[in-house]
């Protein structure tokens, strides 16, 4: 699907010379494309050929070369040596916003005729080379443009060109004016890596080639390969490629042969290894087949093995109406195997079949197999096809800034890539320290995502791995050594039914909806050491005598709203479900409502209260301590 409004006019010059007998010499053909841009404004721009005028180089003598100007396409007959064609294009630009636009011109097709002719175009002679200019800026109702043409074929032309013919083609490209657009390098990197590819052939010739580092490969038309077999287009070792499709599409490619690198073996359209970058933008690829013949790690459309810390960036890169067939391992529409950082916006799946190993399994759309790297995926859709964006996960997969991760590694690489929502599957997950200072949700399946908090040994057995963070847990349990000290430090957090299993301490804000806490033996369940505000609503807690300590180095207000303590006995110590002490000289608020004691003592030490909810075993006074159960002022 191409997203740029996008037009052009192309103007085909097709030659046939006879030297004796009659012929077709077809000039002047016109295609315009014209799409509406997202304004409903209108961005065309039409060729028209004019002042055209046949003469011949042999004095006076009027050529016998008849020609008509039908529907924009000019027919010559037994052209003949000396002949002169001349005529103007005239370029308008019928839009009613500003545009931007660059001509191309390109030898399309040859059998033998081209060293036999000289084109001259705007002045200057046409070596056979494709041309392009750069991007200018046109405004509603600008003046034409007029290109003056002239084709001769000249006396010395021989019998070596008898029947041969030759086509070119001259195109007018036009985007909107607020268009991304990139022009062709100047200077010495235009000859020596800078590619345009206007043809099937000009494609095939860097087929199975490794460019310079720094090449770029301009396409300037759709480009239809016919089912050619070809092997991939590489980027230096360690160097960068970078595609510009310019809103066009290539064809039926086939990739069957590997391209190969540092010997290894990569099936798709480019390939990149070892700390390279390969960039493609706005190209579109339509009915491709891509099959391993081999064994290989990766068959993709694309790149097939992104290996060594390589890097792709795709944008607006469409794949449609292609199959890929790996008989040995993952086989995926974009990149099959990863090691390295996976880049992809407003890249659109639509009717593409995937079979991986088997035929029947490792198979994905967007990557096969992302080995411990990093895949940033943003509004990328996929139509008629079943497939997951990533077959065999083992890095960081982050889908519209959501990130799906299985192991520590790819949590490390989701977080240090930017994703604030991470998407845990089951297995057991440390933090890492690169979350510090972050905002984050961390998304667990409810079932058997499990979190540990480490001992980094800075204090105590607390977790600095969120220091400065904020952060929701959602379905996650954590799993605690009931330390002293234990918790994530300076962290500010929610947490949603989640499961918390041994003693845990809040150093920040903390609020847990419908979450269960279990611990066994002589601790309790939360501490609240640092929190300003701990809030429970719906909890449950399942402890051996004590269940919340009230306590630490933060003026703290407390509040349980629907809460269940359940006592399972053990302690000699008389404790209530909530203790309140105070060695800090600060000041301590309880807000309970509707909550369920089961179990628990009347604390026997400091200040009696007469319940199994809470306990004042430091005597502390109303000045210090004020507690509230359901609407009414206890103490």
């Amino acid at each position: 699907m191409k997203k740029n409004a996008l037009i052009s006019s192309i103007l085909t010059i097709a030659l046939c010379v006879s030297l004796i007998a009659g012929s077709t010499f077809a000039l002047f053909t016109s295609e315009s494309k014209v799409n509406v841009a997202v304004t409903a404004a209108n961005v065309e721009v039409v060729a028209t050929a004019e002042n055209d005028r046949l003469t011949s180089t042999l004095g006076n003598n009027l050529p016998e070369t008849d020609y008509t100007i039908v529907d924009n396409t000019i027919t010559l007959t037994k052209i003949v040596p000396g002949d002169v064609l001349t005529f103007d294009l005239r370029i308008k630009n019928n839009s009613d916003v500003s545009i931007k636009y660059r001509t191309i011109i390109t030898k399309v097709a040859d059998d033998g005729l081209w060293n036999g002719l000289e084109v001259t175009i705007d002045g200057t002679i046409y070596d056979g080379t494709s041309k392009v200019s750069t991007w200018e800026t046109a405004a509603p109702g600008s003046a034409d443009i007029i290109v003056p043409v002239k084709v001769t074929l000249p006396e010395s032309a021989g019998n070596e060109y008898k029947l041969k013919t030759c086509t070119l083609a001259y195109t007018v490209e036009a985007v909107q004016g607020n268009a991304d657009v990139t022009d062709a390098p100047a200077g010495d990197s235009a000859t020596t890596a800078y590619y345009t590819v206007a043809t099937a052939e000009e494609l095939k010739t860097l087929a199975g080639t490794t460019l310079p580092n720094g090449a770029v490969i301009d396409i300037v038309s759709d480009i239809d390969l016919a089912g050619t077999e070809i092997p991939a287009i590489a980027a230096a070792y360690g160097g960068t490629l970078t595609v510009n499709g310019n809103s066009n599409v290539i064809y039926n490619a086939s990739v069957k042969t590997p391209g190969k690198q540092n010997g290894m073996d990569n099936y798709g359209l480019f390939y990149v290894h070892t700390n390279g970058t390969l960039t493609v933008n706005n190209l579109t690829i339509d009915g491709a087949t891509v099959e391993a013949t081999s064994d290989n790690y990766g068959t993709a459309v694309i790149v097939g093995y992104a290996d060594g810390g390589s890097t792709v960036n795709l944008k607006n890169v469409d794949v449609k109406n292609s199959s890929v067939t790996n008989a040995y391992d993952e086989a995926a529409i974009y990149v099959s195997y990863c090691t390295g950082n996976i880049n992809m916006t407003d890249c659109d799946v639509i009717n593409c079949t995937v079979a991986g190993e088997n035929s029947t399994n490792k198979t994905s759309v967007g990557i096969g197999h992302l080995n411990g790297g990093t895949a940033v995926l943003n509004n990328c859709t996929e139509d008629n096809a079943t497939y997951d964006w990533c077959h065999r996960n083992d890095g960081a997969l982050i889908i519209d800034g959501i990130a799906a991760v299985s192991n520590d590694k790819g949590l490390d690489a989701a977080i240090t890539a930017g994703a604030q929502t991470v998407e845990l599957g089951s297995g057991n997950y440390i933090i890492p320290d690169s979350a510090q200072g972050k905002t984050l949700t961390i998304v667990g399946n409810g079932v058997d995502t499990v979190v540990a908090t480490q001992d980094d040994g800075s204090y105590e057995g607390c977790d600095y791995s969120l220091d400065g963070s904020t952060v929701t847990f959602d379905g996650i349990t954590i799993n605690t050594d009931s330390s002293t000290y234990t918790g994530y430090a300076r962290c500010s957090a929610t947490y949603n039914n989640c499961t918390i299993n041994g003693q845990y301490t809040l150093y920040g804000n903390s609020t847990f909806n419908n979450c269960t806490f279990n611990v066994t033996g002589d601790v309790y369940n939360i501490w609240t050491w640092g929190a300003p505000e701990a809030t429970f609503n719906d909890c449950i807690f399942n402890s051996d005598g004590k269940a919340m300590l009230l306590y630490g180095t933060a003026n703290t207000k407390l509040t349980l709203n629907n809460c269940t303590f359940n006592d399972n006995g053990g302690l000699t110590d008389k404790k209530a479900a909530v203790e309140i002490g105070n060695d800090y000289n600060k000041s301590y608020e309880l807000i309970v409502n509707n909550t369920t004691v089961n179990g628990y003592e009347i604390n026997d030490k400091g200040i009696n209260t007469g319940t199994t909810l809470w306990g004042n075993k430091n005597s502390m006074g109303t000045d210090k301590l004020n507690v509230v159960v359901d609407g009414v002022d206890v103490y």
